[in-house]
């Protein structure tokens, strides 16, 4: 009767033990078949972050929060999205006294640009195109913008083909940062393209005939910069 009740006893520990194993095979093999989510950054965001990777110089730390380990870059400094978390705005500014920035650039007063209307060559389209003047002795307020704006700069570097990839982007405002370089090419691919300003930086070389691609674009502002 001993033994039996030992064989019995035996026999139901083994098989919670046998249970065990196969709850945790079971387990397992879930876990290899769907894989716990990740986030994986968009691909507005890893546009943003090859950008920043050209960014030799961040002082202010002005990109401190674009962080790869985030799932969209909406909340980034700078950043702004439509309703899908695609990314439509990039807007940094590196001086505070400059009052043209973000969507409503084209409706501000800007103290120190005078503003026409040109064609771009290669584009059949008008725009407003703010244009400086080239001596300082034209300037209307105090400022020796020429030989002081570097000290203003916040960011430094160049601009990356990489940002080519935010296809969606209508407003590029970078203006008055250490930026230098060629402006790239692709940026003339960004059809959605309204607003660019990359004034006060040290970009150099021609604009590319790209830009005459940008069928949409209303506000193109290149002033204080080494272009051809």
């Amino acid at each position: 009767m001993r033994i039996a009740e030992m064989l019995s006893r035996h026999l139901r520990t083994d098989l919670w033990r046998s249970a065990f194993v196969f709850l945790w095979f079971c387990i397992c093999l879930l876990f290899c078949l769907f894989p716990h989510p990740v986030n994986s950054l968009s691909s507005d965001g890893v546009a943003l972050l090859e950008i920043k990777n050209f960014v030799e110089s961040d002082p202010l730390k002005l990109l401190s929060d674009w962080k790869e380990n985030d799932s969209e870059p909406c909340s980034w400094s700078g950043v702004h999205c439509d309703g899908t978390s695609r990314v439509v705005s990039l807007n940094i500014s590196g001086n505070a006294f400059y009052g043209l920035s973000g969507d409503s650039l084209d409706n501000q007063d800007c103290r120190m640009c005078g503003s026409e209307s040109r064609f771009i060559p290669g584009s059949a389209n008008r725009i407003s195109t703010l244009v400086c003047p080239g001596n300082d002795a034209d300037l209307k307020f105090p400022y020796d913008f020429k030989r002081n704006h570097c000290s203003h700069c916040k960011l430094a570097g160049s601009l990356p083909s990489a940002i080519g990839n935010l296809s969606q982007l209508r407003t590029l405002s970078l203006p008055f940062h250490g930026f230098r370089g060629e402006i790239p090419k692709e940026i003339g691919t960004l059809e959605f393209l309204e607003v660019v300003n990359l004034a006060g930086n040290s970009f150099a070389g021609a604009l590319p005939s790209e830009f005459g691609q940008l069928s949409r674009l209303r506000v193109l502002n290149l002033a204080y910069n080494s272009l051809e």
